[in-house]
């Protein structure tokens, strides 16, 4: 599956009296284990690195402060009991720390720090035809339109290296999830849309 350089790890916090809303925390990052996978692959440190552990414990020590009971992350749990993601219990056992995946580094870290017994996935399966959309574009004269697009996110994910060199994990996740670079990156999203005329809608796929 093509994909854009985002993962979703969501925290909720319900400590708040009932008549007060639920508070959510959303959290985007970057792939620290890259699989390949995405429309422009970011180089990234590794992240097992004595220097970047502990930027990670740091990170985690900050989001902790949200007090949340329940964290959330991009894997699919739909067919397990509770949805509970099973390598989550393994994490507690002291196995698959060293695993790279953000998913270990940063929430089920987090959740360890938090309390919590269980990590949620909400994952779902599904198809990026990003193929399609190239040969519609290609075909109705918005190739060079989508080539941009590209090469705006090709241009994000090469800053995102540089700031490696200087920032902090946490620095880099700051910036990414600022308003502006959110609406930069779903912009993509939005644009897209555009592409497709009639019952053939490929950038709505």
């Amino acid at each position: 599956m093509n994909r854009l350089l985002a993962l979703l790890l969501v925290f909720v916090a319900c400590h708040a009296p009932a008549a007060e809303p639920v508070r959510v925390m959303v959290l985007g990052t970057f792939h620290f284990a890259n699989p390949g996978l995405d429309l422009a692959n970011a180089q990234v440190d590794d992240v097992l690195q004595p220097r970047r552990q502990a930027e990670l414990q740091a990170l985690a020590e900050g989001l902790a402060r949200f007090r949340p009971t329940v964290v959330a992350v991009e894997r699919d749990a739909d067919a397990a009991p509770d949805r509970a993601v099973k390598s989550y219990a393994d994490y507690l056992a002291g196995q698959g720390r060293d695993d790279r995946n953000e998913i270990v580094q940063v929430g089920f870290r987090l959740a360890r720090l938090a309390g919590l017994q269980r990590v949620v996935g909400i994952d779902t399966h599904g198809d990026f035809p990003f193929e399609a959309l190239q040969a519609w574009a290609q075909r109705n004269g918005r190739a060079a339109d989508l080539q941009k697009e590209i090469e705006d996110i090709q241009a994000r994910v090469k800053r995102m290296e540089q700031q490696q060199k200087t920032h902090t994990i946490g620095q880099v996740l700051r910036d990414m999830n600022q308003p502006a670079t959110i609406r930069d990156d779903n912009g993509f999203y939005m644009r897209v849309l555009g592409y497709g005329a009639g019952s053939q809608q490929p950038g709505a796929a």
